[in-house]
């Protein structure tokens, strides 16, 4: 709350000339007072700024006579000062209404400006991103969607910036779309092509050892085979000294025989168990690989499944020779 000035006389005691003509001024400036202008409208603009300049006059006035005025002694001057005070805030009263509407359009119209700014900076560092080296095609595809989904409409006289730039930008990002796709469709065909090269060197290896372990295998039968020949011949050449030794060693030797054909017996038969157990671990490993596809497969629609394939992703054992691919 402002308090009026103590002076050593009253106001109405101070006859101050120089404000005679002002009071009167002010009082017909009040009396003309003008409520409200159209704003938004140029010609109510310049209306309610010719307004305020006219009234800017009269408190420009009032200052030049204040300063006339208190010239004369530094206790009129006061009093001076206390009625310039008074009449200036009537003047103030009559201008702040119209200053603050005009100061209201001026902030929204700063606004308006800065959120169309705005949008046009998102839409520059939308497609400054999608253009960074190593940016996947699923990233930039949805940068282009959001472009498309800017609505330009009420960017008023942004919206043909706004337009070129969301152009340009679909533009190049369609392009690096299109590359990176490509670049990642060459990533995994490479991918596919090293594991295959991989597996084929996994089951390169597993024949070779399977046929190391063959090999000593059957060497291993052939020393067998060679001691019982030997053993054959030292029966023979002790047969020569005696007939029963002969005999004795003639039956030793039938014996050997039949531990050998027994053996061999055996070793046919440990042959068809390991290959029964190689058709039933494959069999095992069909029925497995049946119930891991049919477990992909559930709930999946033809579509779905079809992309799976071609993506790679349904099962391991699955791929595609995509140099078959007509």
């Amino acid at each position: 709350m402002s308090t009026t000035p103590s002076l050593a006389v009253e106001p109405k005691a101070i006859s101050i000339s120089q404000y005679e003509a002002l009071t009167s001024d002010i009082e017909i400036a009040k009396q003309g007072a003008v409520e409200s202008f159209d704003y938004e409208d140029p010609k109510g603009d310049k209306a309610a700024r010719s307004y305020i300049a006219g009234l800017r006059k009269i408190r420009s006035r009032i200052e030049t006579a204040r300063k006339e005025a208190k010239s004369y002694a530094l206790e009129y001057g006061r009093a001076v000062d206390a009625q310039a005070k008074a009449l200036e805030k009537q003047i103030l009263d009559l201008i702040e209404p119209h200053q603050l509407a005009l100061d209201e359009i001026a902030q929204r119209e700063k606004d308006r400006v800065a959120a169309h700014e705005a949008t046009l900076q998102m839409i520059t560092s939308t497609v400054q991103k999608g253009s960074e080296e190593g940016a996947s095609s699923e990233d930039i595809a949805v940068m282009i969607a959001w472009l498309h989904g800017i609505a330009t409409d009420d960017m008023e006289e942004f919206k043909e910036a706004a337009d070129a730039e969301i152009s340009n930008g679909v533009r190049l990002l369609t392009a690096l779309c299109s590359a990176a796709a490509e670049r990642e469709k060459r990533e995994a065909l490479e991918a596919a092509e090293a594991k295959r090269l991989a597996e084929e060197e996994q089951a390169r290896l597993k024949a070779e050892a399977e046929a190391r372990q063959a090999e000593e295998a059957a060497a291993e039968a052939a020393r067998q085979v060679a001691e019982a020949e030997q053993r054959a011949k030292e029966s023979e050449a002790r047969a020569a000294a005696a007939e029963q030794r002969r005999k004795e060693e003639e039956a030793a030797r039938q014996r050997e025989r039949e531990a050998a054909e027994k053996e061999q017996k055996r070793r046919a038969q440990l042959q068809r168990e390991a290959e029964e157990a190689v058709r039933n671990a494959e069999v095992r490993m069909r029925d497995e690989f049946g119930l891991q596809l049919s477990a992909a497969l559930a709930g999946k629609t033809r579509i779905q499944v079809v992309n799976a394939i071609l993506d790679g992703t349904l099962h391991p054992a699955i791929t595609i020779n995509w140099g078959k691919v007509q």
